[in-house]
């Protein structure tokens, strides 16, 4: 059964017997059909909302990623590039690095890996990544931690569990059930690391799957099993032996965010690694805001506006809050599309207004990307209350010049953007910060 590597954009419909881009610059393969009984298969085992099923294909929504499912994957890009595809930015390029500055992980093409297999795609990057710096702590010694176990011993130590002892040893005086502590590996931070390990070695690249099987060798031994969604927030709180642990974490996390045990088509696995675009762009935002000095950032702050006599109420939670010494918060919502015709939807409208109102703003504003020169901010004001509102047009690629002095493709720079949003925050300076840029 052929497969296929196709890089496509969200929003973008894929038939059957159409070609498409691969990762490898300047190849074509052919979606068939097979490759979309697979998807649906897929699709109908986990409802996803990644994309839609058609007549004889599938319709993506709004998620950028990768998804691999038995013989067919797809890395999928911003919208933005579908419409000036042949515009000469890199669209692969700036995924990956609003997803650097967002997980904080290096996503930097291996150059110790043979020209014949570099084939950049976000799955191989993320894995890459991911193992190369799992197989640094393993290197450099992992975690230790103290744990209480219980057993039927032939020795006593610790403590003895009188109830458990009296079940278990009625007619086997020569032993004893105890609890004691011992000090192994055997901790949460390296039962994920673990996990993702053994999930990196099922079904992903040759070269990458013997990779993590190498390291699950040298791995010490731990109590296995899935890793729950509590988990995640205990694991969220690193301590000073386990900041560290940082970078290998997130992207373990990131690895197992889709884990469904047991979930195969034949022979293959499905592997997934996707973000909803709207929430990783306002999340770009709000780190590339959290560099500028002279300003407070709050992502994702609610509060009431609605107390019903009975029953739940409802509440605002406004994008971004940035707040500026001695003067009112400035509200703005992140918006990844393109408006139409230049001016915001109605509705758009009736939520800055409401968040002014709500949080009691000086001004409110609308970001999206810039997908041309055209597209020019706008002021204006309602006319209840007065307060102002306007539209920001964010260049995601402002190094032009530089870039196509040299030849190559426009690129994404962080310190640029920050310099963007603090020009439009109130003329703030960009924090000398520029990592990911």
């Amino acid at each position: 059964m052929r497969s296929v590597q196709l890089r496509v954009f969200e929003h973008q419909q894929l038939k059957v017997g159409h070609s498409y881009p691969t990762c490898r610059s300047g190849e074509e393969a052919t979606l068939e059909a097979h490759h979309v009984e697979a998807l649906g298969r897929y699709h109908a085992a986990t409802n996803t909302q990644v994309f839609e099923l058609r007549h004889q294909g599938i319709k993506l929504r709004h998620f950028v990623g990768c998804l691999r499912v038995g013989p067919v994957s797809l890395e999928i890009l911003p919208k933005l590039g579908q419409e000036e595809a042949g515009a000469g930015r890199d669209w692969h390029g700036l995924l990956v690095h609003m997803l650097q500055v967002v997980t904080g992980a290096r996503l930097v093409q291996e150059q110790a890996a043979p020209l014949a297999t570099r084939s950049g795609s976000l799955e191989e990057l993320f894995l890459a990544r991911f193992l190369e710096v799992t197989g640094r702590l393993l290197r450099e010694g992992l975690v230790r931690s103290y744990r209480e176990v219980e057993e039927n011993s032939a020795t006593f130590r610790g403590r003895l569990l009188v109830g458990p002892h009296v079940r278990a040893n009625v007619a086997r005086q020569e032993r004893v059930f105890i609890a004691h502590a011992i000090h192994d590996a055997d901790n949460l931070p390296n039962r994920a690391l673990h996990r993702a390990l053994e999930r990196v070695a099922r079904g992903v690249s040759a070269r990458l799957a013997s990779r993590a099987e190498a390291a699950l060798m040298d791995f010490p031994e731990v109590t296995p099993g899935p890793i729950r969604p509590a988990d995640w927030s205990i694991l969220h709180r690193l301590d000073r032996r386990t900041e560290r642990y940082r970078e290998a974490l997130t992207l373990a996390r990131l690895i197992l965010q889709e884990e469904r045990p047991d979930l195969r088509w034949g022979d293959a696995e499905s592997f997934a690694l996707l973000f909803d675009m709207n929430a990783l762009f306002e999340r770009y935002l709000e780190r590339a805001l959290r560099g500028l000095s002279g300003v407070r950032v709050h992502a994702q702050r609610g509060r009431d506006f609605w107390v019903p006599t009975e029953g739940a109420g409802s509440r605002l939670k406004p994008d971004l809050i940035v707040e500026r010494a001695g003067e009112r918060p400035l509200i703005l919502d992140a918006k990844w599309k393109i408006p139409s015709k230049g001016r915001p939807e109605d509705g758009d409208l009736r939520q800055l207004f409401a968040y002014l109102h709500a949080f009691d703003g000086e001004e409110s504003a609308l970001v999206y990307p810039r997908a041309h020169g055209e597209q020019v901010e706008r002021g204006g004001r309602f006319l209840a209350g007065g307060r102002s509102g306007r539209m920001i047009f964010l260049d995601l690629f402002p190094d032009k010049g530089a870039a196509r002095a040299g030849g190559g493709l426009d690129r994404p720079c962080l310190r640029r953007v920050r310099e963007q949003l603090g020009e439009s925050v109130g003329g703030v300076v960009a924090a000398v910060a520029a990592e990911g840029g």
